[in-house]
C-alpha cells in the first residue's frame, strides 16, 4: 500500500529554514534590548533602595540630635547606608562585573618597619624589595566563613610572608617574625553581618590598622594590645560612586547624590568627583544603559540620563549641593 503522505522537497526546506533564519535575526535585536532594558531597570531599583537606606540612616541618625543628616560625608559611602539596607547586591549594577576588586574597600595594614608602609589587604601583595608581604585564604570556624590575611613587613627577610601556622613563630629569630598579623573577615555573622577580626598579632614595631585612614579599633590605629577585638565592616566594592561634594545637612532637590559610574582601580573610596580632570571620560564610560547612566537625586528620583548632560562644566547644578 502506498503511502498518501508526502516528504518536504529540498527547496522547502531551504525555504523554511530561510525564513526562521530571518525571524532570528529580526528578533534577536529586539530580545538583546529588551534584556538591556531588564539589566537597566534592576539598576534603577538598586539606586532607589539605596535612597530608601540614606531616609533610614537619616532619620537613626538625627534621633536626639540637632539636625537630620541626609547624607554621609563621602567617605563613609557606602557603609552607609549598606548599614540599614544589608544586601551586597543592591550596590552592583548587573551590567558591572566587579572581576578582582577586592570585596572589602577601604582596609590597610600600615607596618611601623617598612620604609613603603601601606598594605592593603589584598592576596600576594608585593612590597617594594619584591618580595610578598601580605597572604589571603579562604577559611571557616564556628563564626562561619572567612578571608583570612596574614601581614608581614619584613619582607626583606629570606622567609618572605606565609601563614602563620605553616612555621613555628620567630623562624628567623627574635627580630623576625611570619606574621606580625592575622585578620579574619567574616562574610556574615547572623545578626552582625560583616566582622572583622584581629586573630593574632606578634609584633613590636608599631604597626596600625585604618578603614578608610580611621584606626579600626582606636583613633590612631594600634594593633598592639588588640588581638581578638573585632569591627563590623559596611565597605565593600560597589558599582555606584557618591557624589563628593555631597554634605550632611543640606542637599538640593535636584542634585546627583548617587551615580551607576565607571571606577578606576586607583579608586579605593567609590566616589564621584566631578573635579577630577578624567570625570567627563568616566562619564562617557558609564554610559553602559543603551548609552545612559542611572542616576539617584537628593528628592529620591531615579533617571536615566546621557552622559553629556551630567558634564561638571555644562550643568554644574546637577554636582553642587
Amino acid at each position: 500500500m502506498k503511502s498518501c503522505g508526502r516528504a518536504f522537497t529540498l527547496v522547502e526546506l531551504l525555504v523554511a529554514v530561510g525564513i526562521i533564519a530571518i525571524l532570528v535575526a529580526v528578533m534577536l535585536p529586539e530580545l538583546s534590548t529588551a534584556r538591556a532594558l531588564a539589566r537597566s531597570a534592576i539598576c534603577r531599583h538598586n539606586l532607589s533602595q539605596i535612597s530608601a537606606g540614606f531616609a533610614s540612616a537619616a532619620s537613626e541618625y538625627s534621633k536626639g540630635r540637632g539636625a537630620a543628616m541626609a547624607y554621609p560625608n563621602a567617605r563613609d559611602w557606602p557603609g552607609v547606608p549598606y548599614t540599614f539596607v544589608p544586601y551586597d547586591r543592591l550596590f552592583i549594577c548587573p551590567e558591572d562585573n566587579p572581576g578582582d576588586w577586592d570585596l572589602i574597600a577601604g582596609l590597610e595594614y600600615i607596618s611601623g618597619y617598612s620604609p613603603n608602609p601601606h598594605y592593603p589587604f589584598v592576596d600576594g601583595y608585593i612590597g617594594p624589595a619584591g618580595k610578598i608581604c601580605s597572604r589571603g585564604r579562604r577559611g571557616s570556624d564556628e563564626n562561619g566563613e572567612y578571608w583570612e590575611f596574614v601581614f608581614e613587613e619584613a619582607f626583606a627577610y629570606e622567609h618572605g610572608c606565609d601563614f602563620y601556622d605553616q612555621r613555628p613563630w620567630y623562624p628567623g629569630g627574635s627580630y623576625y617574625s611570619d606574621n606580625d598579623g592575622v585578620f579574619r573577615i567574616y562574610d556574615n555573622i547572623p545578626g552582625r553581618g560583616r566582622v572583622l577580626k584581629l586573630h593574632e598579632y606578634t609584633c613590636y614595631a608599631g604597626n596600625t590598622a585604618t578603614l578608610f585612614g580611621e584606626g579600626l579599633f582606636d583613633r590612631k590605629g594600634t594593633l598592639e594590645g588588640y588581638k581578638g577585638c573585632e569591627r563590623v565592616l559596611t565597605a565593600f566594592y560597589t558599582s555606584y560612586g557618591m557624589n563628593r561634594n555631597c554634605h550632611q545637612y543640606r542637599v538640593a532637590p535636584d542634585t546627583v547624590v548617587a551615580i551607576d559610574f565607571e571606577q578606576d582601580k586607583d579608586d579605593i573610596d567609590f566616589v564621584a568627583d566631578p573635579d577630577r580632570q578624567d570625570i567627563n571620560d568616566r562619564l562617557n564610560l558609564s554610559g553602559r544603559h543603551l548609552g545612559r547612566i542611572n542616576t539617584l537625586s537628593a528628592d529620591g528620583s531615579v533617571q536615566g540620563r546621557y552622559p553629556g548632560e551630567l558634564y561638571p562644566q555644562t550643568n554644574p547644578d546637577a554636582w553642587s549641593p
